[in-house]
């Protein structure tokens, strides 16, 4: 018997990625959609995710960092990640260079409230260091493949 694999989303453009997968089920988590971070965040949205048993959460990172853990810079982003953070059995968050040790306004949660932490394959050896010894494991992004580039 085939399972599927049920993916809720409160992205658009994840919500669009996942819409024609063979199995996947597309949950999507709405409300008013915030144009600059094309997702819903409003209350509706906290409401829903409050409903919600998640096995496994795939989380966007603004900033992180080791001593003051995991911020956001839009409140309403940041209220909603942290119910993420509380209905979710695994968090594994995903984080660019340059939001690495870095602040912002609003705090989500600790490291240590994270299961992994997944960082770019060119994150140094000494960031990568303190992230884990601030309570998480860090994981190694690996290098993206190499496209040929021709000219004409």
């Amino acid at each position: 018997e085939d399972k599927l694999l049920n993916i809720a989303t409160n992205s658009v453009p994840v919500a669009n990625a996942v819409l024609n997968r063979k199995g996947l089920k597309l949950i999507m988590v709405g409300g008013t959609v915030e144009a600059d971070l094309a997702a819903c965040v409003d209350a509706d949205a906290v409401l829903a995710v409050q409903r919600m048993n998640i096995d496994h959460c795939f989380l966007g990172a603004c900033a992180v960092s080791s001593e003051l853990g995991l911020g956001g810079f839009n409140p309403a982003d940041t209220l909603f990640k942290r119910v993420l953070l509380s209905r979710s059995q695994k968090v594994t968050a995903l984080v660019t260079l340059d939001k690495l040790e870095t602040r912002a306004p609003h705090v989500i949660g600790p490291l240590e409230s994270l299961h992994e932490l997944v960082v770019p394959h060119d994150t140094s050896s000494h960031l990568i260091a303190i992230l884990a010894k601030a309570g998480t494991t860090v994981l190694i992004a690996d290098k993206p493949p190499q496209t040929a580039v021709t000219g004409v």
